[in-house]
Parts: structure tokens; sequence; C-alpha cells
């Protein structure tokens, strides 16, 4: 199998829209529950940034999420209003942007509800094909990292 399987592709594509759908239905609950309003795409973009990132600047922000300054400057003052972003700035620095406990809170609220979703995914599995999906867990999670989730270190695991 080459790293251009025209089949592992087509199954990696299909599991990137399943778990599309699944963390959209996820995020508004976990929003909801948590009391917050509906996240807006751009401004899940951006504290998704911020939990992995820390400190960036308003157009370290703007170019990693490939939006336009005024844009990204209205997302993160929304979320700010929401208390899932604070700023820090000193005299004569640059203000920078990190994601609040609250956003770290509302994030793991959100893997949590995931998790139980995928739980019930691999009750309906063989058990054969559970275990295929255990023996390929590093290689997982070697693709998330290389998609940019690299805030899932390859150690977590969660029962």
């Amino acid at each position: 199998m080459s790293r251009q399987d025209p089949e592992l592709l087509l199954a990696l594509v299909a599991l990137s829209e399943t778990f599309d759908g699944i963390n959209t239905m996820v995020r508004h609950e976990a929003e909801h529950r948590s009391g917050q309003p509906d996240v807006p795409t751009t401004e899940v973009t951006l504290l998704r940034l911020l939990l992995r990132v820390s400190g960036l600047t308003l157009a370290e922000c703007a170019a990693t999420a490939e939006q336009p300054v005024t844009e990204t400057r209205r997302a993160l003052q929304d979320l700010e209003r929401r208390g899932l972003v604070a700023t820090s700035a000193s005299p004569g620095r640059t203000t920078t942007f990190a994601a609040t406990p609250a956003a770290a809170a509302l994030r793991g609220a959100a893997r949590e509800r995931a998790a139980q979703h995928l739980r019930y995914a691999l009750a309906a599995l063989p058990a054969a094909e559970v275990e295929d999906l255990a023996r390929a867990s590093g290689a997982l999670a070697s693709l998330a990292a290389s998609l940019g989730f690299r805030d899932v270190h390859p150690t977590y695991r969660q029962d």
C-alpha cells in the first residue's frame, strides 16, 4: 500500500466527513451545556489555534487562520466577550491572545461528548475491526498531528 493508495484516501475522506459532522454536533451540544451561544466557524478556528498555541498576535492569528485581519479582530473580540479568549499587552508591546480556562473546559466537554459517540460506534463494530483500529492508533495520532491537531499528545489515552 502506497501513501497515495486511492482506497485509503477515500476511506480517510469519508472518515473526515463523518468526524466533521460529529464535531459540529458535539460542539453545539457542549456550547449549550456550558451556557455559551453557538460559536461561529471563524471563531472556532481561532479558538482551536489559541488552544494549541498561546500568545499569538492579531496578525499571527489572521495569517494562520487565513482570514482577513478585520474579520479576525471581530472574531477575537467576540471570543473575549464570551470569556473564551484573554488579551495581554505590556507598554510598547503588541497585544497577544490566549485561550482561557473556560475555552479549555468547553473543548474538554466537546471531546468527552465526541468520545461517547465514538464508544457507541466502536461497540457496533466486530471485535477484529476494533483490534485493527487499536493497532493503528499510533498511525492515527500521527495523522492527526500532521493535520494540525498537535494538542492531542500521542500518549493521550481516555478509557
